[in-house]
């Protein structure tokens, strides 16, 4: 007889590790609901996070140096619809007489959400990049456009949760956001224009 100990016998297959599948896992939770009960924070928010990891390789980008961005376009997408629920909830609205109820500065709520709510993961940070970029097109437009803002400002305040919670799912399923233009139209400057289209012919 064999002083040897017979190694253990494994009475149960070991599970193999869970695997990530867009195509069969359930949307992340994408509920927005700002302004509920009269008051403005993140927490009403969605996880930011979560739909971001939900979109990656979502319609997937044409680029000329490879033939499909594998990130695809739905990191921005939802970056970009980030930008526009952060500009309603930082937009105060009337409550009583002359008052009216503001979020907090919009400085330190920015930096909440980018700090706190967004990826730093390759791929999914693209959603950062997008938001910041959204964020940037509004002062651009304040500074260089004043005109335009009565008109955007007029699409935030008919913005509603509704809408916005629309918008995720759409995103989060086809990493195409149906509001892109909600609240403006991206104007392109005269000399990025094609000929017969506005700019130098």
């Amino acid at each position: 007889m064999s002083d040897r100990t017979a190694p253990p016998r494994r009475l149960f297959a070991v599970p193999p590790a869970p695997t990530f599948d867009q195509a069969t896992a359930p949307l992340p939770p994408h509920d927005f609901h700002i302004g509920e009960n009269n008051s403005a924070h993140i927490g009403q928010l969605p996880n930011f996070r979560a739909m971001a990891f939900h979109v990656i390789g979502k319609a997937p980008m044409l680029t000329p140096v490879i033939h499909a961005d594998p990130i695809g376009a739905g990191v921005y997408s939802l970056g970009a619809l980030i930008g526009d629920a952060t500009l309603k909830l930082l937009r105060p609205w009337p409550l009583y007489g002359n008052d009216a109820f503001a979020a907090d500065p919009a400085q330190s709520l920015i930096l909440d959400i980018v700090d706190t709510m967004m990826p730093l993961s390759p791929g999914a940070d693209g959603v950062r990049f997008s938001f910041i970029c959204r964020m940037g097109e509004f002062l651009e437009i304040a500074l260089h456009h004043p005109g335009r803002l009565p008109a955007i400002i007029a699409s935030i305040d008919a913005l509603t949760n509704a809408r916005l919670t629309e918008r995720a799912r759409e995103t989060l399923i086809t990493g195409i956001d149906p509001g892109a233009s909600d609240l403006w139209i991206e104007e392109r400057p005269a000399w990025a224009l094609a000929p017969g289209a506005g700019g130098a012919s």
